[in-house]
């Protein structure tokens, strides 16, 4: 990417799909909901029948990337290796992805899009970064302990923002594994330049949705708490993409945090009592 090279860049998941034969894949990214490419899912969508009747069109202003989603398909098995987990609903991105013929439906690992937030509502979610594993459960087997347990908040998409401290001011983060590139990334400019940092530059073009964005990083060179980790000598990163300001709690959110300050530890997101914790 832009000439650096990055060993992890996101996370993927194989899964089948009720009685489909086919396995399929998709991105895990606690950042946004679910949702398959259109085209694609519809090249199988009208080969077969159970999943033409679970197929719905959606009312209301629903919309994903500034497109009106009108459809979405309901009470999905998702089928990983040992694990079935029920979808209530997933949304269709339209216009999009590769439209497959009936000679296709063998290829391997078919990308159907992202599977997201919504997978997760009161369930508790467990990453085995070294092992690259995970697993969606009711409650943290007893064979692990926790060893750190930290809380966060949830918007009304079910998303976790993480608590973090600049200069004695608080504020928030989401936890987006759709991004492992990054240890700490603001879109709020005065955020960028209210930190001391490395007078060494870098720059990266970074693709959101099909759009690229100049994305500025440098080494961080004081205290900056994110819950109780000191990112001091770690990278910071500010994205030029425009987004709104949001606030939780009366708290800013200026940015986001991916899977690269974890990927030597276990952890659980639970979304039952909104705590992280650090397992061994």
């Amino acid at each position: 990417m832009s000439g650096h090279k990055f060993e992890k860049a996101a996370i993927f998941l194989s899964f089948k799909i009720d009685s489909f034969p086919n396995r399929f894949s998709a991105q895990f990214d606690t950042g946004a909901e679910s949702f398959f490419k259109e085209n694609t899912i519809s090249s199988f969508i009208e080969n077969n029948t159970k999943l033409l009747k679970k197929l719905d069109s959606i009312s209301g202003n629903k919309n994903l990337n500034n497109l009106q989603v009108k459809s979405g398909l309901s009470n999905l098995n998702l089928k990983f290796k040992d694990t079935v987990v029920l979808q209530k609903k997933v949304f269709l991105y339209p216009n999009t992805g590769k439209i497959y013929t009936e000679e296709e439906f063998d290829t391997s690992r078919i990308h159907l899009g992202t599977l997201g937030v919504d997978l997760l509502k009161n369930k508790i979610l467990i990453m085995d970064y070294v092992s690259e594993r995970l697993t969606i459960l009711e409650e943290i087997p007893s064979n692990y302990k926790i060893k750190k347990s930290i809380p966060f908040v949830l918007d009304d998409i079910n998303r976790v923002y993480l608590p973090i401290k600049l200069r004695g001011n608080s504020f928030y983060i989401m936890f987006d594994t759709g991004s492992s590139v990054f240890s700490l990334i603001t879109f709020d400019k005065t955020i960028w330049n209210g930190v001391k940092k490395n007078s060494n530059m870098d720059t990266l073009s970074v693709s959101s949705f099909g759009k690229y964005y100049d994305v500025y990083g440098s080494t961080i060179e004081e205290d900056v708490y994110l819950m109780d980790m000191n990112l001091k000598n770690f990278k910071m990163h500010y994205n030029t993409r425009p987004v709104n300001k949001t606030f939780l709690n009366g708290l800013q959110v200026i940015g986001t945090t991916g899977n690269k300050l974890f990927l030597n530890k276990m952890i659980a997101v639970n979304y039952k009592n909104n705590t992280l914790n650090i397992l061994e």
